[in-house]
């Protein structure tokens, strides 16, 4: 995945004019005007052309959401919130309190449906935000199923603000060390490259699976060194072909100018190898840069990263020779 730029100023804006001024809003404007006037219970409606228009939309936003194209499904969404704010105001349920109090039941019964139809729509992208609406609506967990304009006499919940305007952004950054999943492998067996001087081509023990990765430590170790040893690898970097032979993950080792030791530590095959407070988050697949964001250092025979070392359930990972210097 490549880094995006995120403009705070513009999160804000297109959180409070989309997400709230589209969605919440009008959200909280037909659930409150429900509970006010009619005792929260919807009434019947009839509004088939408008219906149908949504519903076929609804239908495109579901088509999008497979092809994973969520900038379009959004984009769908926010249509159909227009649709439903316009209709709001343009019927003016307020106004017809005080002359047609049945058209104005009829209104605002079918912008609550609506309202019920956006929220099951935006529950992949705000889950908390639709789960929280349908705890107001008093309806039980939905899905695309539930897509329909079929909520009459049904009694709504007590209304709320959905979510606040954003004065303020605090944006957590993710720490690129979550997303690299470090394991222990055991080698099998080892060999020379037969294509490359500097390569040594592995075959490893995960636990679950085993795999061959290729390493360029050839020359600082004989393959009976390297046998049976425990190393530490990111498991989850995409495979590559390495003149010839495919390299499924990347061993870890430190250098310094004139020596090289690989990581290892006493851990059975395919342990979690983290440091304190930052967990694997589950990427399953990351680019050789990925790994470059992360600055792993070797200090008296000891692997760190921002000053935490390196453990695999509860047991210490080493460099192997004592080497100190940079590790990749």
């Amino acid at each position: 995945m490549a880094d995006v730029d995120l403009d705070l100023e513009d999160f804000k804006r297109r959180v409070n004019a989309e997400l709230i001024g589209n969605f919440a809003n009008f959200a909280n404007r037909s659930l409150t005007f429900l509970a006010k006037n009619f005792d929260g219970v919807t009434g019947d409606f009839a509004e088939p052309e408008l219906e149908a228009r949504i519903l076929e939309k609804a239908a495109k936003v579901i088509g999008h959401y497979r092809d994973v194209e969520l900038r379009a499904a959004v984009r769908e969404i926010l249509e159909i919130g227009d649709i439903g704010n316009r209709y709001f105001q343009e019927q003016a349920p307020w106004a017809l309190l005080k002359t047609d109090r049945a058209r104005a039941h009829a209104v605002t019964s079918f912008t609550v449906n609506l309202v019920r139809i956006l929220g099951t729509l935006f529950k992949p992208i705000v889950p908390r935000l639709a789960n929280d609406l349908e705890r107001q609506l008093a309806l039980p967990h939905q899905t695309f199923e539930n897509l329909a304009f079929d909520l009459k006499g049904h009694r709504i919940g007590e209304p709320a603000i959905l979510i606040q305007k954003v004065d303020q952004v605090d944006i957590v950054q993710k720490d690129p060390m979550a997303s690299i999943d470090l394991r222990v492998a055991r080698v099998l067996a080892c060999a020379s490259h037969p294509k490359a001087d500097k390569l040594v081509v592995l075959h490893i023990d995960l636990g679950a699976e085993q795999r061959q990765i290729c390493a360029g430590i050839r020359g600082f170790y004989t393959d009976e060194e390297l046998t049976g040893k425990n190393l530490v690898v990111v498991a989850n970097l995409k495979p590559a072909q390495l003149r010839g032979q495919e390299s499924n993950g990347m061993l870890l080792a430190a250098s310094s100018a004139d020596a090289l030791g690989v990581l290892t530590v006493d851990a059975a095959p395919g342990t979690p190898v983290r440091v304190a407070d930052i967990e694997f988050d589950g990427t399953p697949r990351i680019e050789i840069t990925d790994f470059q964001k992360v600055t792993l250092e070797a200090r008296d025979g000891r692997p760190f990263y921002n000053g935490k070392p390196l453990q695999a359930a509860g047991a210490d990972v080493v460099v192997d020779r004592g080497v100190d210097g940079g590790i990749k």
